[in-house]
């Protein structure tokens, strides 16, 4: 909790890094041999987490992109239900879970935690009795999302996804019209196992 005293060459010029997320910087440092130099850098931080609701522990292994608010660039990967510094400002957050969550301007507020709540995921299995094509998509509304195409492959899957409904569009490989194409609707309940057998 105290500031060192690191010892440097009088004659050169320095530019300082401080390691916080995102770094600051301070350029062209010229120091004065008569005194002990004090480089003051503002850098007020608060923190975030990113809490998945419920005890499982895959919730541990989702990640949350942080990017700097209106900006593209990626400037952390944080780890769900851990704990992160920041610099004070807005952020960018894109969650990924299956679907992935988009929170905007994020605020980050000084020696404060800001806690973002994700409900739990649920866990879905899904096994086909013949070799299928078919698309799983998240609904939001009139909105459709796909998450996931089924290839004649695999006819087993296990899917871990964010509370909401979703439906299976699907048709046996050895099948050919489309009239042959089956709909399942379904629900994900927070914390909870469905299975579906088509």
């Amino acid at each position: 909790g105290k500031p060192d005293t690191v010892y440097l060459d009088m004659l050169s010029v320095y530019n300082l890094k401080v390691h916080t997320i995102p770094p600051v910087f301070l350029d062209s440092i010229v120091l004065d041999d008569t005194k002990h130099n004090i480089i003051e850098v503002p850098a007020p931080q608060g923190s975030l987490l990113v809490n998945i609701k419920g005890d499982n522990p895959d919730n541990n292994k989702i990640k949350c992109i942080v990017r700097k608010s209106g900006l593209p660039n990626t400037i952390h990967i944080l780890d769900a239900d851990k704990t992160q510094k920041y610099l004070t400002g807005l952020y960018d957050l894109e969650i990924l879970t299956n679907p992935r969550i988009y929170k905007d301007a994020v605020k980050i507020n000084q020696s404060k935690t800001t806690i973002i709540e994700i409900e739990e995921p649920g866990d879905v299995i899904i096994n086909f009795k013949n070799e299928s094509f078919g698309t799983l998509v998240y609904e939001e509304g009139k909105l459709l999302t796909n998450i996931y195409d089924f290839t004649p492959d695999n006819n087993h899957y296990r899917f871990r996804l964010q509370p909401g409904y979703y439906r299976i569009v699907y048709r046996e490989k050895n099948k050919t019209s489309s009239g042959n194409t089956g709909e399942k609707k379904f629900r994900v309940l927070e914390g909870k196992t469905v299975v579906h057998n088509l």
